[in-house]
């Protein structure tokens, strides 16, 4: 799964208002192995559950929001602070 990046170039982080790029492997490896630990909290207070096989982050690298069915989720309350 992934998304244009014409599509992504447009998108921007609604919290700190940065382009959004695609999540490397190795960064969303590290973050999935803390999802299965149960020690991810999203910014809405709900534990991730679920690991995450695609997701987008900001340009600094500071949140992570998922992508579910092609359909990014950028909803201030679904970010991942890292």
């Amino acid at each position: 799964m992934s998304l244009d990046p014409a599509f992504i170039a447009l998108l921007r982080c609604p919290l700190s208002q940065q382009p959004m790029q695609s999540c490397t492997s190795e960064v969303l490896t590290k973050l999935n192995g803390q999802i299965v630990s149960g020690t991810v909290i999203d910014e809405g207070g709900e534990p991730v559950a679920r690991p995450l096989t695609y997701a987008l982050m900001n340009q600094e690298g500071s949140f992570i929001y998922p992508v579910t069915s092609d359909v990014p989720n950028l909803l201030k309350a679904r970010a991942i602070r890292l």
